[in-house]
């Protein structure tokens, strides 16, 4: 009978060092960290260490609340999500919103309509666009959403039930 045959070697990432994954300029490498020997190193600090190195190599990109979810998933193979958890609701996650592309389209709409109602509307649209993302990110809590958007807290919560229920 012929066929194929193939071989291969598996390897089992914990046999390698967690700072060989450290020392990438790969976000998705860094996040394989997690996964690999922290050779006696508590797993708080070695997920510290992803943490602040995600933050060098991402240094506000909107992408960085997405690497927290995959960390999040990955550190679930180890039964360290707790602790991930616990350690990225304690980080200082700094968003500007004026730089955010929705609030600049809301303000460039309130120019272009000269009106301050047009104004007025454009911003508070943006505003809520921009708490909907945030809440879809899944990193910041109410409040901080809340003080992000100037929107008030009630009214995220609304946002984020309708989120919920579609």
């Amino acid at each position: 009978m012929n066929g194929l045959s193939f071989e291969y070697e598996l390897v089992d990432i914990r046999s390698f060092d967690y700072e060989l994954f450290l020392d990438s300029s790969i976000p998705e490498e860094v996040l394989l960290a997690i996964l690999s020997n922290f050779k006696g190193v508590s797993p708080q600090k070695v997920i510290h260490r992803i943490l602040d190195k995600l933050q060098e190599l991402l240094k506000g990109e909107h992408r960085f609340g997405k690497y927290l979810k995959q960390l999040e998933v990955l550190s679930k193979l180890r039964n360290l999500q707790e602790e991930t958890l616990k350690q990225t609701a304690d980080m200082p996650i700094v968003y500007d919103l004026e730089t955010d592309i929705r609030f600049l389209q809301g303000e460039a709409r309130g120019e272009s309509k000269g009106e301050a109602r047009g104004e007025a509307r454009g911003i508070e649209k943006n505003r809520i666009e921009t708490a909907k993302e945030l809440l879809l990110l899944n990193v910041l809590s109410i409040l901080q959403i809340s003080q992000i958007t100037k929107l008030p807290i009630d009214r995220i919560e609304a946002i984020k039930n309708q989120i919920i229920n579609g």
